[in-house]
């Protein structure tokens, strides 16, 4: 959500503590989009709080984790909010959940509460500058290019996928700078199976998209936990909203997992995360 024309505005950090650990620095720090943030479920039930509780119970030991979600503000946003909590309270372990779409450049946003096409999207001067002063021009002008594209648009270009690999290639430096262990991870929608089977056009750019994420992460010098195929049964997994819509329309894509999910990948990482931690 962008307030004014200002930037992006992350929720607040949620903090969570385990067995009385509320001292100055986290043992973990579970990042990522609305997934980490804890969509549809209550925040004690996402998957980061829920690895501080795993890890809690089978290490025997007070835990803290601190969990930066940012919905829809794709990596950029996740990661600014990461080295806001490294200059603030770093922690022990980063955890960081990347999802195939964080790859895109953002082409809507909220302002003010109404939602209006990125200027940035726009490649004329003029209408950008429209586009940015005028409600009334930007609102017309969505709705045009929205009417004009038979489908959504991608929106990673050669330079975006440089800057996702200088990013994350600077988050690995200077996680390795603090001896803060990183643990990234990959996930795909919930629903992608189902999706799948319909042959979604979405569920082919998820695909494409994650093996491209994969690739530029490789770049980085990271090798990251492929979780993509976690969701054997999205009747399982999925949000029940987002199953139904599923249900009414064959081209959705459910994205967020429900609480058993976020279990599952609680789960997943529990095994990787404790090693972190014990180095």
């Amino acid at each position: 959500e962008t307030r004014a024309g200002s930037a992006h505005v992350a929720p607040p950090v949620q903090r969570h503590a385990f067995g009385g650990n509320e001292t100055s620095r986290p043992n973990i720090l579970a990042a990522g989009d609305s997934i980490a943030w804890g969509y549809g479920v209550e925040p004690h039930e996402a998957w980061g709080a829920v690895l501080g509780e795993k890890l809690h119970q089978s290490l025997e030991k007070d835990l803290s984790v601190s969990v930066v979600g940012i919905p829809g503000g794709g990596y950029c946003e996740i990661l600014r909010g990461i080295h806001r909590e490294l200059d603030a309270l770093p922690p022990e372990v980063v955890v960081l959940q990347v999802f195939a779409d964080d790859l895109e450049q953002r082409a809507m946003m909220l302002v003010n509460g109404a939602p209006l096409v990125s200027p940035s999207q726009a490649t004329h001067p003029t209408t950008r500058s429209l586009a940015t002063h005028s409600y009334l021009f930007n609102w017309a002008w969505s709705h045009w290019k929205s009417r004009k594209q038979s489908s959504p648009t991608r929106f990673i270009s050669t330079e975006g996928q440089h800057h996702f690999q200088k990013a994350m290639s600077n988050l690995k430096e200077r996680t390795e700078a603090l001896d803060i262990q990183l643990v990234v991870f990959q996930i795909q929608p919930a629903g992608l199976k189902t999706c799948a089977e319909n042959n979604a056009p979405a569920c082919r750019w998820y695909t494409e998209d994650h093996a491209l994420m994969t690739d530029l992460l490789g770049q980085a010098g990271i090798e990251p936990i492929n979780l993509a195929n976690i969701w054997d049964s999205p009747e399982r997994w999925v949000l029940e909203k987002e199953r139904m819509r599923m249900q009414r329309e064959p081209n959705y894509v459910a994205i967020h997992p429900n609480k058993p999910g976020h279990a599952l990948l609680a789960d997943a990482l529990a095994g990787p995360v404790e090693g972190a931690l014990s180095r």
